[in-house]
């Protein structure tokens, strides 16, 4: 499943009424940014709003709204607040947990690290990885 949130902006030039939007990987989106600013410059390509024109300034006026989360993305928006920091950290967890599993199966032929019988391997896995990360 994919986690993804759309992101909208309505709003309204020359007496007519706008809701462009686009479908935001997270996965993607947050290891990247650090807000939402740049959407405004994504939607309006995606949706053909000519970004030096008037319309986008219009577009960019207006309040960027997120809704519609899929996946794990989920557990992070509320009130149509997005908690980035939040997702990135989950996807950073995720991929040291990821490696973490693969040295623990290459090198020491352990397939379940997170069964209790490896806490103290998964452990120092964990504190060797934040150490070298740490250093580079």
């Amino acid at each position: 499943m994919k986690n993804t949130i759309t992101a909208q902006v309505n709003f309204s030039f020359k007496g007519e009424e706008f809701n462009p939007s686009t479908v935001i990987d997270m996965d993607v989106f947050a290891p990247h940014n650090k807000n939402f600013s740049g959407l405004y410059a994504k939607i309006a390509l995606i949706n053909q709003v000519d970004t030096y024109s008037y319309a986008y300034e219009a577009m960019e006026a207006s309040a960027l709204i997120l809704h519609s989360p899929t996946g794990h993305a989920v557990d992070f928006l509320s009130e149509g607040q997005f908690d980035l920091v939040g997702y990135t950290t989950f996807l950073e967890t995720g991929a040291i947990q990821s490696t973490l599993e693969t040295i623990a199966s290459d090198f020491l032929g352990i397939t379940e690290l997170n069964h209790s019988d490896h806490h103290a391997i998964k452990a120092a896995l964990t504190k060797a990885y934040q150490l070298g990360s740490a250093n580079v």
